[in-house]
């Protein structure tokens, strides 16, 4: 590495830590170093370096560093304006398990270089400016360890110019230099000036690749790629050799082998059923896909050969294939600019969530808003017609299912309380900018067996009124009234288990008939929660892999359909029983499904992504089922871990978020597509209480109360993580009672008082988090922010109001 002169320094020497020196070199480094014996003389050890804190732009000798941890991810942030030195949209930085450099816009991805090999980055072009070495140039970056952390640093070649790389307020990064020589700026040179480019190239159903959605796809012609026929896959397998390509962008979760050969590589796939494609490059070994290929492009030149397996029914006798019709040209698919996280192909546009509200602290309402947003979620179910949330929603055009809570379903028998409940929590959202209310939720679950038949004659009543009240007041073609229910109102005799033996259940069968005629007269859907993990907690002789989508279980037969997971079978029991009833056309949404990833030995993150990345694709895809093949409208539950919901059916229950209790996400997802490399947006600018917990104190003298404190802290706060097969369940003594002692402390706002029990606790600034188990920061209170934003609405509707009189 080049040899830099220090042109200043400021020779200081500090009472307590020697001499210590500020020094700016002539490559625009200013570093802080210490030296031996109070002196400047020999090697000081460097402090702190601007360098690896880089501005908005990037020096020779700057330093990218790879670190998984987001609060350390170094990036080269823009200014707002180019008058305006202060924090702009757009920023650069590292990711994934080897080095690949990404533009950020926010918290989205914008554009990335693709994986850095050893050598380049795969997913750039190869050129030069004559002017030095470009970020993709061999030699214009080297990788380095330090302190187990990998950095990748930037040199110039041509020591008469100055280069750097600036991220503009454009979200362009540009190149631009001094020439020495000359005296002065070279012209700008812009580098990166696209937003990330997704091109999809989709799995079949039963193998092979297809293109879907035509009409969010564009296509061109272009020359054949050279095919490869597979044989040790069988007569149906071989290879479409795309040349020259950008490596797709779920590098981080493809299959990687770094010491395989290109001919191992190809064998490896081809051994492999699941495997869609791979490609090799002598820096980053084999790499080999089994998900939808992401951000692929034409790099000639420039990239890599990229392989992507087809059976041989897709491929004519030339060797030409076409993503649509075999014609003789090969169709290859272009650009399509992610403007927003709603956009692209494969999109689950049938997919919602359940936002539930029961936490001890809640997100500020417009937060979890804008969450919604970010992700590109278009359907909410909510379990209330909360006047704070609804007003939250307004102008969103985000698709709403408001509910009436069982308790007062009693009250809905009366017309007239009917028609005021339609008048306050529907009709006064009703308005052009106002909230797009599509259902009323009557009850949720009423005649679950655990309630007795305390709402059995409540619910059918109720449902009539609301519904007959939202057509009176002329919202009826628009919002339809239903009822979710459980799966468990309707089975299969013990004599006969397959699903097109499907009936409502004896005890309620006359009141079902007449709620599905109801509905059916209305147009309304009928609305069922199914639970694949329920199945699997309340059974222990229930199949595991039957609770998935992977295949692997044992199949059921139904007079030769095969039913191999839980799910189907479920819903198309629910078919059979609405075509017993007559109805057997009706549309069904399914109001609850998930998974939870806390609070049992099978709840946790690896089986959440499990049954994730095996439902979401059949959605994008409308795989349905084999009695209801197609769209299936579902609402995944639930948004947000709930800390406050009763944990009567299991302590699992509060922990069914997609994303965390700060709107975290927990696993990589993508709601609006198939592909899980595009991760889940979290919630921006959360305010968290200070960084301090309350732990155990083990020198305390007195313990004689400890069970009784650890009981107290446990009954106000949640310590469901601590039960058997859950995530801090491996904790000793002293963890299982700091873990308590914290929960409650934060759940209690961090008061000082909430961190005494008796003595036996004490704060520590150090964060006690172990392994899985994450001793928690909450969140500050939304409740100010709550209020304003209800009084704001109530302005907005009143003006409304005065205005339409």
């Amino acid at each position: 590495m080049q040899k830099y002169q220090t042109i200043w320094s400021s020779n200081v020497t500090h009472p307590t830590a020697g001499f210590v020196a500020a020094q700016l070199q002539d490559s625009g480094n200013i570093f802080i170093q210490g030296f031996p014996n109070n002196t400047s003389r020999g090697n000081g050890t460097i402090i702190w370096q601007s360098f690896q804190y880089p501005a908005d732009s990037v020096l020779p000798n700057m330093k990218f560093i790879l670190n998984n941890n987001p609060e350390f991810r170094k990036v080269v942030q823009a200014w707002k304006s180019p008058s305006d030195p202060s924090v702009g949209r757009y920023s650069v930085g590292t990711n994934s398990r080897f080095f690949q450099i990404i533009i950020w816009d926010g918290d989205r991805p914008y554009w990335r270089s693709g994986p850095w090999n050893g050598n380049i980055f795969m997913g750039t072009r190869y050129h030069n400016t004559g002017y030095g070495d470009i970020l993709i140039n061999t030699g214009s970056f080297a990788q380095e360890e330090v302190r187990g952390m990998l950095s990748l640093v930037f040199t110039g070649a041509n020591e008469t110019l100055l280069p750097r790389y600036v991220i503009t307020d454009q979200g362009i990064l540009a190149e631009r230099w001094w020439d020495d020589s000359k005296k002065n700026c070279g012209m700008p040179r812009k580098i990166y000036v696209t937003p990330m480019l997704l091109k999809r190239v989709c799995a079949k159903e039963h193998g092979g690749m297809e293109e879907r959605k035509l009409d969010k796809w564009v296509c061109e012609k272009k020359e054949a790629a050279s095919l490869q026929s597979g044989v040790q896959g069988g007569k149906q397998d071989g290879f479409l050799r795309l040349k020259m390509m950008k490596v797709p962008v779920n590098a981080d979760i493809a299959e990687w082998f770094v010491g395989l050969n290109p001919d191992q590589c190809r064998k490896t796939c081809l051994a492999n059923c699941s495997c869609l494609a791979y490609t090799h490059d002598t820096g980053t070994g084999c790499m080999r896909w089994s998900e939808n290929l992401i951000d692929i492009e034409d790099l000639s030149p420039g990239g890599v050969d990229l392989f992507i397996r087809l059976e041989q029914s897709e491929l004519s006798a030339s060797k030409r294939y076409d993503f649509r019709n075999n014609s003789d040209c090969q169709y290859h698919i272009l650009p399509v600019q992610m403007e927003s996280s709603e956009k692209g192909a494969c999109k689950v546009e049938g997919l919602g969530v359940n936002w539930g509200t029961q936490a001890n602290h809640k997100l500020p309402l417009s937060t979890v808003v804008q969450l919604l947003k970010d992700n590109g979620i278009q359907k909410v179910k909510l379990f209330d017609a909360d006047e704070s949330t609804l007003s939250a929603l307004t102008g969103t055009n985000i698709e709403v299912m408001v509910a009436i809570p069982n308790g007062e379903l009693a009250a809905m028998l009366d017309y007239h309380q009917a028609q005021k409940w339609v008048r306050s929590n529907v009709v006064r959202y009703n308005f052009k900018g106002g909230v797009n209310i599509k259902y009323v939720a009557v009850g949720n679950e009423p005649f679950l067996k655990t309630y007795n038949g305390t709402f059995e004659n409540a619910t059918l009543p109720a449902l009539q009124n609301i519904q007959n009240a939202l057509n009176e007041a002329g919202v009826g073609n628009s919002v339809k009234a239903t009822v979710p229910l459980n799966a468990d109102v309707y089975e299969s005799p013990q004599s006969n288990p397959v699903p097109s033996a499907g009936r409502f259940r004896p005890d309620i069968a006359d009141v079902m008939t007449q709620m599905v005629q109801f509905m059916s007269q209305n147009n309304a859907p009928f609305t069922v929660n199914i639970y694949p993990f329920l199945s699997l907690y309340g059974n222990p002789d229930f199949p595991v892999n039957y609770a998935f989508f992977d295949g692997g279980a044992t199949p059921l037969d139904d007079n030769g359909i095969q039913y191999t997971n839980v799910f189907d079978a479920n819903f198309d029991t629910l078919v059979s029983a609405l075509k017993a009833a007559g109805y057997g056309t009706m549309p069904i949404i399914v109001g609850e499904v998930g998974w939870p990833t806390d609070g049992d030995i099978n709840a946790n993150i690896n089986n959440a992504i499990k049954f994730y990345q095996g439902l979401l694709p059949r959605l994008a895809a409308n795989t349905g089922t084999p009695l209801r093949p197609g769209y299936i409208e579902m609402y995944l539950f639930g948004l947000l871990d709930e800390d406050a919901k009763s944990v009567g059916p299991g302590s699992f229950e509060r922990h069914w978020g997609i994303f965390r209790y700060d709107g975290q996400p927990k696993f990589p997802m993508y709601l609006a597509s198939e592909n899980r490399e595009i991760y889940l947006i979290g919630a921006r600018n959360v305010q968290y209480l200070e960084k301090q917990w309350c732990e155990f104190d083990p020198n305390a003298k007195d313990l004689s109360k400890l069970g009784d404190n650890i009981n107290f802290a446990c009954t106000y706060a949640d310590c469901t993580p601590l039960g058997y097969g859950s995530s801090c369940n491996g904790l000793d003594l002293n963890g299982n009672v700091s873990y308590a002692f914290n929960v409650y402390y934060q759940t209690q706002y961090q008061k000082l008082e909430a961190c005494d029990f008796g003595g036996m606790a004490r704060l520590t600034m150090k964060n006690i988090s172990t392994g899985n188990c994450n001793f928690t920061i909450q969140i500050a209170s939304s409740g100010l922010r709550t209020a304003v934003s209800a009084a704001c609405f109530t302005i907005t509707v009143l003006t409304y109001l005065f205005f339409r009189v």
